[in-house]
C-alpha cells in the first residue's frame, strides 16, 4: 500500500514542477494511521520550482488531517540541488508536545520547531505564532552573513481525508504561495 502511495504522490509532485521533478523530488509522506485514533499526522517537502521549496506538517484531526504549518523557503535558482540531509528531531530534544526537523541543504543548515498547542512555529531563529495563518515564506539571502527573511503569508485552509501530497493542493489554492516561488 505504501509503495502505491508513494507513487501517486510522486506522480502529483510531477504535475506541479517538471522541471523541480526532473532536478529530484523529495516527498516525505504524512506518517501511518494510528489503529487507536483517528486520522493522520506527518511532515511532507518538496521543491516547487527551480528557485523554492515547500515543507509542511499535517496535523491529526478526526477526518484526516489539517494544515499545520507550509513553509515555503526561496532561495536562489537551485539552491536545494546540493547534497541533502534531514531528520525528525527527537522528543528529549523538544519541548512536551513539540515536533520539529533538522535539514542541512548544500550550506544552508536549518530546522524548524512546531508546538501544535502553542499555535507557534520556529524556523531560522524566528519564531512565529500560527494564529492568524499557518503559511511562512522564508527568503534566503544572497549574502553568506545575512539572515533569511521570515514572514507570514495569508491564511489557506486545508483538510485531507487521506494521506496525499500536500504541495500539489496548496498550489492549487493559494496564489500568494505560487507567486512567492515564480510561478504562474
Amino acid at each position: 500500500m505504501h509503495r502505491h502511495t508513494l507513487l501517486a504522490a510522486f506522480s502529483l509532485a510531477l504535475t506541479v514542477s517538471a522541471s523541480a521533478a526532473a532536478q529530484g523530488v523529495v516527498i516525505v509522506l504524512p506518517g501511518d494511521k494510528n489503529s487507536s485514533s483517528h486520522g493522520f499526522s506527518g511532515f511532507g517537502s518538496a521543491p516547487i520550482s527551480n528557485t523554492a521549496v515547500l515543507h509542511s506538517r499535517m496535523d491529526r484531526a478526526d477526518s484526516g488531517a489539517t494544515l499545520g504549518f507550509a513553509i515555503v523557503i526561496r532561495g536562489t535558482s537551485g539552491w536545494y540541488n546540493a547534497r541533502t540531509q534531514f531528520s525528525d528531531l527527537t522528543s528529549d530534544s523538544l519541548a512536551a508536545g513539540e515536533v520539529g526537523q533538522r535539514w542541512a541543504v548544500g550550506r544552508w543548515q536549518y530546522q524548524f520547531v512546531y508546538n501544535p498547542q502553542q499555535k507557534t512555529l520556529a524556523v531560522f531563529d524566528t519564531t512565529v505564532s500560527l494564529d492568524k495563518s499557518r503559511i511562512v515564506f522564508v527568503t534566503l539571502p544572497s549574502a553568506p552573513d545575512a539572515k533569511p527573511t521570515v514572514t507570514l503569508g495569508a491564511p489557506v485552509p486545508l483538510t485531507l481525508s487521506q494521506p496525499t501530497a500536500v504541495a500539489p493542493r496548496l498550489l492549487e489554492s493559494a496564489p500568494e504561495i505560487r507567486s512567492f516561488a515564480g510561478l504562474p
